[in-house]
Formats: C-alpha cells, structure tokens, sequence
C-alpha cells in the first residue's frame, strides 16, 4: 500500500461542492469477514444512508443517482474488496471519486457538506520510514517499511546465513571466507589453529551482514532500523553494528520463515512509540507553554487562528464534528446545532487551514486530547 500523497489529500482537502460526500469503514485483511465480503456490506448500508441523507435534504432522485454511482460500482468489484487494509475512505461528489485504503481503524461514518472530511487522513501525510532486519543463523532478511507495509529488498551480497560466511577449509588451522560481497570478491579471515567457537562465527555472520547494509543501503540512511530475531543475536548485532539509528526497541523470537504480513502485523505495535513520537513531542511542548498566551483549548480563539495561520500544532479530537461558520472578515464562528449539508465542520476546516497555513496536525482519541479541550493549539505566536 502507498502513502497518500501530499497532491491527492490537498485536491480532497480544497475541494468544495455541495454535497461532497466522505464515507468511512472499517476493513478486514483476511478472516472469515473477507470471504464472505463482509465490508462491501457494510459500505452498501452506508451507501444507502447517504442516499437517505440527501433526500431528507430536498435533493431529487435524479441528482443524487449520479452523485453515488462510482460507489454503486464499486460494490461490484470483489477483488477490491477483498484486498483491503485496516480502514477504508470514500470519497464522492460531482464529476469526483476518490478512495483511499488506511493502516488505521476508524469508525463507521457518513458525512455530508460542502468540503470532504478529511481528518482521519492526517495521520496517512507521516509514513514514518523504516528499516527492518531479522536475523536467524540460516537466514538475513531485509525489509525496508513504513506504517503502511513492509517490502523485502534484495540486497547484493547480504549472507544468507552463517553457512554463507563460514567455510571450513581444514580442521585444525582453519580459514573463513566470505562467498559475497562487494564485485564478488572473497574476504579471508584467518582464525589460527584450532577450531573457533559458535559465538565467533555469530559475530563474523552479523559483522558481514552489518557491512553488506552499510555499504549497499544504510550508509546515508537515518530512519530507524528494527531488529528481529533471538535475543542474543539481537544483542550481538547491536555490540557489531555501525548503523547508529539501531531502534532501541525489538522484535524477538524465531520469525526466519514467516511471512510478509504476519511480520508486518508484529513490527506496527512495537513500532507505535515511533509512529506517535512527533504527537508526543508536541503534546509535551503545548504543556511547556500551557501558562501563556500561545496555547489555547477555546474553539472561537483555535479556529480564528486555523484560518489566519498562526497554528503551529494543532490538536483534534477523532470522533469531533462542530458544524458552523468561520467570517475570516470579523474573526468570528458561530455554532449551529441545526445545520443542513451546505454547513461545514468547523474542525475539519481549521485543520486544513492549519495544513496549507504548514502547521502540524495530531488527531488524537477523546481521553488524549490537551486538557479536555474540543480542540486545543500551539500557536506560532500569540
């Protein structure tokens, strides 16, 4: 799966039309719930609660027909379906059509106005990249990643286990020769007489591995690399290593033979304290300055400062909609509790300014969000 690109979430986050219609759902990868193609089910309800929605809102069957067709059609391809990630999002307004599949949950939504709601996409604008290398003595594999997949890259004279490195040339004063390596010249080290220990070979294995990744992929590299494998191998890949963005956390136990998507199942948790420290840093600095004039939990003083661009960091609540209107003239919003489809989300509207003003933004759960606010921000300057 690709990350969404900056281009595509900035045609979804400026285009306006009335109705423009964002449909969300949760997916399966595999189970019982793809088979019976559970999802494309479960996007047909909610297709029909947006028809729904739209005739309560005086729009004639005519109108809305057009409007929901790519969605109709799309119910129809079950090999679409049944390739799914954790999340999917639905796009659709006149002569538009846009989905876009998502690592993340999210709850099951429809909602209609005049902009798409996009911020269950903000956190698809950050993959965060990363290395991911599991070790085993029969076998290196190497995978570079990001929060929405792992792909194994063939590396040029990565050993494919310690057989790859060691080679007995004689029993008592024995040789060790690389069969890899740079141009597919053969690197000796002599071990004197006497046969060396296992604990050598492991270290000659990884000390190779280490070289091959440094000198074929690594050398300019900062992303974090994630080791897999028995806890002393990790251990000792560590000691050898010269890549010094090693990731602090691992993934230990035997995991030679399994494959891409189990691995990748198993490398998201272990990796989330990574995915979230760009949100915890900016939590950290919001309670920093949580005294003075540049944070502020006040929707009225946030969203003024969404649209004028002052939002260095700004905080949402998931699950959050507030329907209203900005006067970017009087710096003023007001609320409306009975709002049609033409009223935005005034959440959803502060944070794509904030986007296209560069400013960050973190879409937290409820119980994260700074100080119990609706929504709170870091403001560049006060």
């Amino acid at each position: 799966m690709q990350p969404l690109s900056a281009t595509d979430f900035t045609k979804l986050a400026t285009f306006r039309s009335s109705p423009a219609i964002s449909i969300y759902i949760p997916t399966h990868r595999s189970g019982v719930e793809v088979n019976e193609l559970q999802d494309a089910q479960l996007f047909k309800s909610l297709l029909q609660e947006t028809r729904k929605k739209l005739d309560e809102h005086g729009m004639k069957k005519g109108e809305i027909a057009p409007l929901v067709q790519a969605g109709a059609d799309l119910l129809e391809d079950d090999d679409f379906w049944r390739n799914q990630q954790q999340s999917l999002g639905v796009f659709m307004g006149k002569d538009f059509f846009f989905a876009v599949k998502m690592p993340d949950k999210v709850n099951s939504e429809v909602f209609v106005g005049p902009h798409f709601h996009v911020i269950p996409l903000f956190p698809l604008l950050k993959p965060k990249p990363f290395f991911f290398l599991v070790l085993s003595k029969g076998n290196a594999r190497f995978f570079r990643g990001n929060r929405f997949g792992i792909g194994e890259m063939e590396v040029k004279g990565l050993p494919n286990g310690i057989d790859d490195v060691i080679h007995f040339e004689e029993k008592g004063g024995q040789q060790t020769f690389r069969r890899g390596g740079n141009k597919g010249k053969a690197a000796f080290h002599g071990h004197g007489a006497g046969l060396a220990d296992e604990d050598e070979y492991i270290a000659l294995y990884l000390k190779e591995v280490d070289q091959t990744l440094m000198t074929e992929v690594l050398a300019a590299e900062k992303a974090p690399l994630l080791l897999a494998g028995a806890e002393g191998m990790i251990t000792r890949y560590r000691q050898e290593s010269r890549y010094p963005h090693v990731a602090a956390m691992s993934l230990p136990g035997n995991h030679e033979h399994e494959n891409t998507s189990d691995l990748f199942e198993k490398v998201l948790p272990v990796l989330q304290p990574y995915f979230e420290e760009d949100t915890e840093n900016a939590l950290k600095n919001y309670y920093n300055h949580s005294a003075t004039s540049l944070s502020s939990t006040d929707p009225f003083k946030v969203f003024a400062a969404c649209f004028y661009g002052k939002v260095s960091d700004l905080f949402v609540d998931a699950g959050l909609h507030i329907r209203g209107v900005f006067n970017p003239e009087t710096g003023q919003a007001s609320f409306r509790e009975n709002f049609g489809i033409a009223t935005d989300c005034l959440v959803n509207q502060g944070a794509v300014q904030a986007y296209l003003a560069n400013g960050n933004v973190h879409v937290l759960k409820k119980e994260k969000m700074p100080e119990g606010g609706k929504v709170a921000a870091f403001m560049r300057y006060a």
